[in-house]
């Protein structure tokens, strides 16, 4: 996919996941990201947050857009759990989420897992979600090309 790019780029990557990046020319420049990062006046990365898959570490990160007052967050898969995106420092810590978007992960959950989740949710305020169908998450967040289940 890097190969497809045509213009330069900066590619926001959590920082224990620069080694995995393949070479990427030098079209793409790759910044390592730790903490909460502004990307542009709107638009933020979470940082590099520590959540499990099973019984591994694995880091990622979610996109905030905060405009006008408004949060908007868009997850990858959420392993550090949607609480901790709250918590973190950036425009999204303390404040009401408009949209919570991407995968949570909720196919493999007991019921009291999923009303905790519900719970934490209704905690935390947010005004509407948009978690991944079920044949999405499969498919884009937790498959690899060969649709190996790795999640």
């Amino acid at each position: 996919m890097l190969d497809r790019i045509t213009t330069k780029t900066d590619m926001y990557v959590p920082a224990s996941d620069i080694p995995d990046i393949p070479n990427t020319g030098s079209l793409v420049t790759v910044k390592p990201v730790t903490g909460a990062q502004k990307i542009t006046d709107f638009l933020w990365s979470t940082g590099e947050m520590k959540g499990s898959l099973g019984n591994n570490i694995v880091f990622e990160q979610s996109v905030i857009i905060a405009q006008h007052n408004q949060v908007f967050l868009f997850t990858g898969c959420a392993h550090p759990g949607l609480s901790k995106l709250r918590k973190e420092p950036g425009p999204a810590s303390g404040k009401n989420i408009m949209l919570a978007a991407g995968g949570f992960h909720l196919i493999d959950k007991s019921a009291e897992q999923v009303q905790k989740i519900s719970d934490t949710l209704k905690l935390l305020d947010v005004k509407a979600i948009a978690p991944s169908i079920v044949p999405v998450i499969k498919l884009l967040n937790c498959s690899d090309p060969n649709g190996k289940k790795i999640c």
